[in-house]
């Protein structure tokens, strides 16, 4: 095997741990917000009505599940990225009494952003989507 091969094997597994963390990560955020009323609390302190933490706690299941599907993975990464734009937006014009600061968001955006690009390649060759 080529030194090109190895590499290639190296970052492929570096992107499958980073897709796993990410998994785990915006899905048991996600799981979070259906248990208990923290979540919910938080949400009306910043100005939402209850049922949009459930919306948002779904939609983030369901978009770190996708991620696992290497098709689907960019169009995940996108949504998500978008809900945590909304946070970010969010922590920023409201009072930080939630101790949320804005560290998590922009990790998290950072590390979608990665798989976003990571996952997106092929779809910008001529002929089509892969």
């Amino acid at each position: 095997m080529g030194a090109s091969a190895r590499m290639g094997r190296v970052l492929s597994g570096v992107l499958w741990v980073l897709t796993l963390f990410e998994t785990l990560t915006m899905g048991g955020a996600g799981l979070a917000k259906f248990r208990g009323d923290t979540w919910v609390r938080m949400f009306e302190g910043w100005g939402y009505p209850a049922t949009f933490t459930y919306v948002i706690g779904a939609a983030e299941i369901v978009g770190a599940l996708l991620l696992l599907a290497p098709r689907a993975t960019s169009w995940a990464a996108s949504g998500l990225i978008v809900i945590m734009l909304g946070a970010l937006g969010t922590l920023t014009t409201t009072d930080f009494a939630t101790g949320l600061g804005l560290r998590t968001p922009l990790v998290h955006l950072l590390l979608l952003a990665v798989l976003l690009r990571s996952r997106w390649p092929a779809r910008w060759r001529p002929g089509g989507i892969a």
